[in-house]
């Protein structure tokens, strides 16, 4: 098998993927910035305006594996290390998982974060209000 073929096949479908949802974001009046994540070469995007603080509040299975392997390790030992120490996800409601996740912003103090789509969701992002 060519596994260089199979990784570059894999390669193009995640860009059109990455691709679809910022023009999806964009139709919906988000305005957009490039995200090369970690390593740089990501090749991402975010929704513009959201604090780091804001994003950090939701990075915890991220903080977890930092603490792990630490921030500089490789892809693959922040895999390795996923799969061993982390509890897998758990279905839940979603409903339920904006209200928590707005607690939690609330609950940092971060009363001026972004809240993407509020409001019928072609809008721009409005501030959370406590």
């Amino acid at each position: 098998m060519d596994t260089a073929f199979v990784r570059d096949q894999l390669h193009a479908a995640t860009a059109v993927g990455r691709m679809a949802a910022a023009r999806k974001a964009a139709e919906l009046g988000f305005a957009i910035a490039a995200d090369e994540g970690r390593s740089g070469r990501l090749g991402g995007w975010r929704i513009a305006g959201i604090p780091d603080g804001a994003l950090a509040v939701h990075a915890k299975r991220t903080a977890e594996i930092d603490a792990l392997v630490g921030v500089d390790a490789s892809a693959r030992v922040r895999r390795t290390a996923a799969y061993a120490h982390r509890n897998p996800k758990r279905h839940q409601p979603v409903a339920g998982l904006i209200d928590r996740w707005r607690a939690e912003l609330l609950g940092r103090s971060l009363r001026g974060a972004y809240r993407p789509g509020e409001g019928g969701g072609r809008r721009r992002g409005r501030a959370i209000r406590g």
